[in-house]
C-alpha cells in the first residue's frame, strides 16, 4: 500500500515538475493539471529545501541541465549533486504522498 501511494506521489511530482519548468519564475500560475492543493504543497516543499538542494532540483529539472554541468556550475562533486537531487526528489514525494493519506 505504501509502495502504491509513493508511485503515486512521484507521479504527481513529475507533473508537478513539468509545470515547474514551464512557469517564469516570477509566475504562481500553473496548468490546470498542477493547481490547487498539489501545487500549493509542491510549492510549499521546494521552498522548504535547503538552498543547494533547491537550486540543484531546479538546474536539473526546470532547466534541463545533466548532472556533469551543474556539478561544474556549482562546484560541487558530482556525488554530492546526485545526493542533493536525490533529497529534493524523496522531499518532494513525501510532501505530496504525505497529504493524500
Amino acid at each position: 500500500m505504501a509502495h502504491r501511494s509513493l508511485r503515486s506521489a512521484a507521479v504527481r511530482l513529475r507533473r508537478l515538475a513539468a509545470w515547474a519548468c514551464c512557469r517564469s519564475t516570477d509566475s504562481r500560475d500553473g496548468p490546470d493539471m498542477a493547481s490547487g492543493a498539489d501545487a500549493d504543497r509542491y510549492r510549499s516543499a521546494l521552498d522548504a529545501l535547503p538552498s543547494a538542494t533547491r537550486r540543484v532540483f531546479l538546474l536539473h529539472r526546470a532547466h534541463g541541465l545533466d548532472l556533469a554541468t551543474i556539478a561544474r556550475r556549482t562546484g560541487q562533486p558530482p556525488a554530492a549533486v546526485e545526493q542533493h537531487l536525490a533529497d529534493a526528489i524523496l522531499a518532494l514525494a513525501k510532501a505530496l504522498d504525505a497529504a493524500s493519506n
